[in-house]
């Protein structure tokens, strides 16, 4: 009989540089040897800081398998599958989890042959549960790259666009990350888009950097990529591999991935200031902001 082997939706057979074909973990208990336990890393993080590119960068390593959120919804069937999984794991509550009860549950023939870490991305949730790393980002810029994420050509059509797309998906991230009751609703009352988004970062962050002591940025994963990329890898108990560095050559030509981001680009070292500045207000605010949650390394900016 022929071997099961199957390639992951977001590594496509024709890509530049095909990976070699990626045999279920399926096959090893067709195979009769041992199960493993495959440990549970989460990837916590705020919306755009940089996440789809990181867990890019992951799923190339041979002994990890992301956990659905890699590229847009709906590419295919084993999509739904691993969407399911995704689900199951992020209430799962424990630090590992056998193939045998993957096997049980239905979802072991997706999970990659060699991989011994299951990575989730921790985006719009929170579950302190499970180790992991937490990636952040200046919050002026990750505010610049939600507020225009529509497209909106000047402030009165981005404010539009917020309030019609972007405040109720802050609002259902904020319930799914456990807010108190109480900043939820000072979100909803809060008339500027970025007051309301303070709220956000300053209670996520504070989730993020008391539940996690691997914190990484996403400027230094865009200005310094391959040690930013060794010591993840490392907090994530892989043993560093090149492959990550060169994750882009495993994609097809301008495939999307989760947000939009372009899953073939390479990751370069390169500016990551935004061309538009805060005003002295945002400014003052924005020094609040990061004195407060302990990310002194923004400070200066502002």
């Amino acid at each position: 009989m022929g071997r099961d082997v199957r390639i992951p939706c977001y590594l496509h057979p024709i890509s530049r540089h095909p990976p070699a074909p990626w045999v279920t973990q399926a096959e090893k208990l067709i195979d009769g040897k041992p199960a493993l336990d495959l440990k549970i890393f989460h990837i916590a993080s705020l919306a755009r800081a940089g996440e789809t590119i990181l867990l890019r960068s992951l799923s190339v390593h041979p002994e990890a398998h992301v956990v659905h959120d890699l590229t847009g919804p709906g590419e295919t069937e084993h999509n739904s599958e691993s969407q399911q999984l995704f689900q199951y794991l992020s209430t799962y509550g424990q630090k590992t989890i056998s193939l045998e009860k993957l096997h049980e549950l239905g979802f072991f023939r997706h999970i990659k042959l060699g991989a011994s870490v299951l990575l989730l991305k921790q985006g719009v949730f929170f579950s302190d549960a499970c180790p992991g790393i937490a990636l952040l980002r200046d919050p002026w810029d990750a505010f610049q790259s939600l507020y225009t994420y529509d497209g909106g050509t000047n402030d009165f059509e981005n404010n539009q666009l917020w309030l019609r797309y972007r405040l109720p998906r802050l609002i259902a991230w904020t319930e799914m990350m456990n807010f108190p009751a109480e900043l939820i609703d000072a979100i909803k009352s809060a008339n500027d888009p970025f007051e309301q988004y303070l709220i956000f970062y300053r209670t996520r962050a504070r989730q993020l950097t008391s539940s996690y002591s691997s914190i990484f940025y996403y400027e230094d994963l865009i200005a310094n990529p391959q040690q930013t990329l060794t010591e993840i890898q490392l907090a994530l108990e892989l043993e560093p591999c090149t492959k990550v560095f060169h994750s882009h050559q495993f994609f097809p030509d301008n495939l999307p991935g989760h947000g939009g981001a372009n899953l073939s680009r390479k990751l370069e070292p390169q500016n990551t200031r935004q061309l538009l500045s805060p005003d002295d207000t945002q400014a003052r605010r924005l020094l609040e902001l990061v004195t407060e949650v302990g990310l002194d390394r923004y400070a200066s900016r502002y």
